[in-house]
């Protein structure tokens, strides 16, 4: 089982790298309102308000582009590691 858990920190840490956070826009306000509502998992929007600052806004579901495809690759990642090893449950600390 520890072989299980290293597997997935290393794995979702080197996805995780290229999650970082960009420039913000110079108007946030117009920005949140244009902003689709992206339905999160618990353990999706834990991860994303560690990574992140503005955690209202996350819980919220409203994410800029650059936290939209780290969402993305963290669901890869989650998907993944389901499909390759099914008899396993992971939990990402």
């Amino acid at each position: 089982m520890k072989r299980a858990i290293f597997v997935v920190s290393f794995f979702l840490a080197m996805l995780l790298i290229g999650c970082r956070q960009g420039e913000r826009p110079a108007n946030n306000a117009e920005v949140e309102e244009e902003m689709e509502k992206i339905e999160l998992t618990e353990m999706e929007e834990k991860i994303l308000c560690e990574l992140y600052i503005d955690e209202d806004r996350i819980r919220e579901g409203k994410l800029f582009e650059y936290q939209k495809e780290c969402l993305e690759q963290l669901r890869f990642a989650v998907n993944y590691l389901k499909e390759k090893y099914p008899d396993v449950e992971f939990e990402i600390l």
